[in-house]
């Protein structure tokens, strides 16, 4: 009867973080180039127990990427969320193809896009040359 708990229990953790980790994988659909990126985004050192300023910050709009959310200041970082996504129109929309394709990082942007009404396109992209910091941690 112990083995049978033991192994019962084994297999129930390991269900249950498999799951939990794929659902931490699914909210980067929820951002623009989300796939590009990894749990770290949100959980510094792929630890889940913690969550960066910018997981905090998503959480709190109700992991929605929103035109009011998109224009907010990526957290420790001068440039909007949109711009650190490549989104700086903020117009995308979940499943959409982002306006550009950016580099990845975990918590300091360094390449932005900009939206540039005077072009014919709308947006071009736009070396970042503003100043980070390192975004804060929560447990």
């Amino acid at each position: 009867m112990k083995t049978f708990v033991a192994c019962s229990t084994a297999i129930l953790s390991t269900a249950i973080l498999a799951e939990y980790a794929s659902a931490m994988q699914a909210y980067l659909a929820y951002i623009p180039n989300g796939s590009l990126f990894s749990q770290e985004l949100g959980h510094p050192d792929s630890d889940s127990s913690q969550y960066t300023d910018f997981a905090t910050a998503f959480e709190a709009v109700g992991l929605s990427w929103t035109a009011t959310f998109c224009a907010d200041t990526f957290p420790g970082s001068t440039m909007t969320n949109g711009a650190a996504f490549g989104d700086p129109c903020c117009t995308w929309s979940q499943g959409d193809t982002p306006d550009f394709t950016v580099t990845v990082f975990t918590t300091d942007p360094t390449t932005a896009t900009v939206c540039d009404s005077m072009t014919t396109g709308g947006c071009r992209a736009k070396e970042y040359t503003g100043t980070t910091t390192k975004t804060g941690l929560r447990a």
